[in-house]
């Protein structure tokens, strides 16, 4: 996973667009925030259309990110990128 997260940001970096990360984890039914210190949970709504999101997930730029993420290797990590400008 770490490896593909470092392909995948350098590859953003070669570009000019900015990108905002989330990487979080749904375990036992509960998400939570793998960017914050204390692995905070996050609060899962999903609107009258079906769509989910995710309260209170940080967000971090590109650039800072690799330091941030565990080599976890478990299989309910989800590594998220978002395009911003």
């Amino acid at each position: 996973m770490h490896l593909a997260m470092s392909n995948l940001i350098s590859m953003v970096e070669e570009t000019k667009f900015q990108v905002q990360v989330s990487y979080y984890e749904v375990y036992m039914e509960r998400c939570y925030d793998l960017l914050e210190d204390k692995c905070t949970e996050v609060t899962v709504l999903e609107d009258s259309d079906g769509k989910i999101q995710l309260r209170g997930l940080s967000q971090a730029s590109q650039s800072s990110i690799l330091h941030r993420v565990s080599t976890s290797i478990s299989s309910h990590i989800i590594f998220c990128i978002n395009h911003i400008s």
